[in-house]
């Protein structure tokens, strides 16, 4: 497998050939970005919350704009618990962090929340990647492993609420190779996107 390459449906079909590998509590894995560089991809921890400060400071007012569709002038400490109290089941996170001056970095999130009462089975998607490391495949890595948490998990669909303007963010979906809808609501695009075989 060309890890440099968007993860196929052949891929998200291996989670079940594999399944002790895709525990969404303590996955870790290594995959590399377009550039070269090593990434470890794994889930997030209640430790990450320092990393998760300075993540977001290093993040441009764009970026910001883009992931929480709005202006945040911090990350709250009610914010920080939220995002690392996964429950591996209906909340999944995941990180992908570098290794830079003898300390791990995270330089990028992505995560999902399951809708309990949706038929099919769903979650909403959310990503995103510090500035300086866009461009690079990041997202795409980071969707291709959630992508297999989430059948893992039993989803049949992901979603997302994308800012029209993203089109980086559109375009990993769209690239993913998994069946997608995209609508356009406002300001905003609806994505939707099937796991089921």
């Amino acid at each position: 497998m060309d890890l440099r390459s968007s993860f196929s449906l052949d891929q998200l079909a291996a989670c079940e050939a594999e399944p002790d590998l895709l525990d969404p509590r303590g996955y870790a894995a290594r995959d590399k970005s377009r550039d070269g560089t090593f990434v470890h991809v794994r889930a997030i921890r209640p430790d990450d919350s320092q990393r998760l400060i300075e993540c977001f400071t290093a993040m441009s007012p764009e970026s910001i704009r883009a992931r929480w569709h709005g202006m945040m002038s911090a990350i709250t400490a009610g914010e920080i618990v939220a995002a690392t109290a996964v429950d591996a089941n209906d909340h999944v996170g995941l990180v992908a962090t570098v290794w830079i001056d003898g300390g791990e970095r995270i330089i990028g999130l992505a995560s999902f929340f399951v809708d309990a009462w949706s038929e099919p089975r769903r979650a909403e998607v959310a990503l995103t990647v510090l500035d300086a490391w866009q461009g690079r495949g990041i997202g795409s890595i980071l969707f291709g492993h959630l992508a297999r948490l989430a059948r893992r998990c039993g989803l049949e669909e992901l979603t997302a609420e994308v800012l029209v303007p993203n089109t980086p963010m559109l375009r990993i979906f769209v690239k993913s190779g998994l069946p997608v809808e995209v609508e356009r609501a406002g300001p905003e695009a609806r994505v939707r996107l099937a796991l089921a075989s």
